[in-house]
């Protein structure tokens, strides 16, 4: 099922002009999303594999992707509607999948996933849930098998890591060619988890990953540790130290859509950093699309920016 939102031009992947209307083409990608909920009380009752729920949950994205002029989404969702979201529309979606690193066979399960429709990443959920289980196993090696087929098979690995980054470290040491990506600053975020009192004080730890060239950062759900709403002019000192010490081209932006929308309209997640005086309209372009499509081999609008005072960049497939 086409699209009806979608015009030809913006389902074959070109880039959109941006909502300011100023006609520059401004490559959005917005690189961690979810499976939008259906208001639909009968679509809502289809099973979770039934082609039409899924094609109407690619519509409600789609729908408000184009709203707010984001050209790609990269999906951390269930797999089996991110594969059939990519498949349906491959110009628009891509995805990191999760994998039981338990499984006896995650290696081969690694080294087949980019053979999955747009698969570009895996997804690790190490600080989740929060009963700690995760984390446990991480300690007891059992996230390293599949750690180590990341990195010989060059596939990024999104972290969900969320209040204990110095995790981090011994992972990026262990495998300096294994791209880790780490969503929400590594801070805990409402409306999951009650964040840090004041909300951004461990933030020095993420900073002291940048050591690493191997760690990326998306910044994702920022607003929602903001105190004075949007747009958010609270956060912009924590944001300017994260690009300030990690470079933007280690830096890219995400909504975290719809795990945020009890706090903020999708237009807010992406307005308070497009239409901000803080950066450069290159910049931006870096940030918002440029870094996500180095990182995980998407398309881009951009040539690469970076600050003359930050580190060089890390490895990117």
């Amino acid at each position: 099922m086409k699209n009806p939102a979608s015009s030809p031009d913006r389902d074959s992947g070109s880039p959109a002009a941006t909502p300011e209307g100023d006609g520059n083409a401004m490559f959005i990608i917005d690189a961690h999303t979810h499976e939008p909920p259906l208001k639909s009380p009968r679509l809502g009752a289809l099973p979770l594999d039934d082609e039409r729920r899924m094609e109407a949950a690619c519509e409600v994205s789609l729908a408000a992707m184009d709203a707010i002029g984001i050209d790609m989404a990269l999906l951390l969702a269930r797999t089996e509607w991110a594969e059939f979201a990519a498949a349906a529309h491959p110009a628009r979606f891509a995805s990191n999948i999760r994998l039981d690193p338990a499984d006896p066979d995650i290696e081969e399960l690694v080294g087949t996933a980019r053979n999955r429709q747009g698969v570009v990443g895996l997804q690790a959920h190490l600080s989740w849930p929060p009963s700690g289980e995760n984390i446990q196993l991480l300690r007891a090696g059992g996230f390293e098998a599949m750690f180590a087929a990341a990195e010989k098979h060059q596939l990024p690995v999104s972290a969900i890591v969320s209040g204990d980054l110095p995790e981090i470290a011994p992972i990026a040491e262990a495998h300096p060619d294994l791209i880790l990506v780490i969503p929400h600053f590594g801070l805990k975020q409402p409306p999951l988890r009650e964040p840090d009192v004041p909300p951004f004080a461990q933030l020095d730890q993420l900073l002291d990953l940048a050591r690493y060239p191997n760690v990326f950062v998306k910044c994702s759900g920022i607003p929602t540790l903001s105190a004075t709403g949007f747009p958010y002019p609270d956060v912009w000192p924590h944001i300017l130290k994260v690009i300030g010490t990690f470079g933007l081209g280690r830096v890219m932006w995400a909504s975290d859509y719809t795990r945020v929308s009890q706090l903020m309209s999708y237009e807010h997640a992406l307005a308070y950093l497009r239409d901000t005086t803080e950066l450069s309209t290159a910049e931006k372009t870096q940030l918002l699309g440029g870094t996500a499509a180095r990182v995980f081999g998407l398309p881009s609008g951009c040539q690469e920016v970076e600050r003359d005072t930050t580190p060089d960049d890390g490895p990117a497939r």
